[in-house]
Formats: structure tokens, C-alpha cells, sequence
């Protein structure tokens, strides 16, 4: 997705144990860090790696649960310290 800001389905995809196809940005590249074997990034404008990406993450079939995924409390408090800090 173009506008996909945060990533929250590639949150609930990987908490499900799913395969993502993800656009290559730095924000999906940051909300799926440490799961990168599960999730394919690919260049949003285009199509055939975007058709490619799916056909390689569907081979994956289901993938293992992340160990980590950040918790909502643990977000917020490193998002006040940021604010706090400007």
C-alpha cells in the first residue's frame, strides 16, 4: 500500500503466522524487523514483482509466530520519550 503509514496488517499477518508481501518502505521495513524470513518486500509501483513476491511468499505456506512483535505499551512510552526529547 501506498498510505499504509504504520503497518498494521503486516502486524496482524505476522502474528498470525502468515507470509507478507510488503512494500519495500522503511516504515513496513521497520514494523516487520526481526521477522524478515516471513515477509517479501517488494517495490510497490511494480506489478510483476509485486505478482512474483506473492507466488515466493505463498510457498512459505504458514511460518513461525514472531518472537517478538512490540507491544502497544512499549511503543507509546518510546514515542513520549521522542516527543519529550524534541
Amino acid at each position: 500500500s501506498w498510505h499504509e503509514g504504520f503497518g498494521m496488517s503486516v502486524l496482524h499477518s505476522l502474528a498470525c503466522g502468515t507470509p507478507v508481501v510488503a512494500a519495500d518502505t522503511p516504515s513496513l521495513r521497520e514494523v516487520a524487523k526481526g521477522n524478515e524470513k516471513n515477509v517479501v518486500y517488494v517495490d510497490p509501483a511494480n506489478v510483476q514483482a509485486a505478482a512474483e513476491a506473492m507466488a515466493r511468499a505463498a510457498k512459505l505456506g504458514h511460518v513461525d509466530k514472531p518472537q517478538h512483535i512490540t507491544k502497544w505499551h512499549e511503543s507509546i512510552k518510546s514515542f513520549v520519550r521522542i516527543i519529550d526529547n524534541l
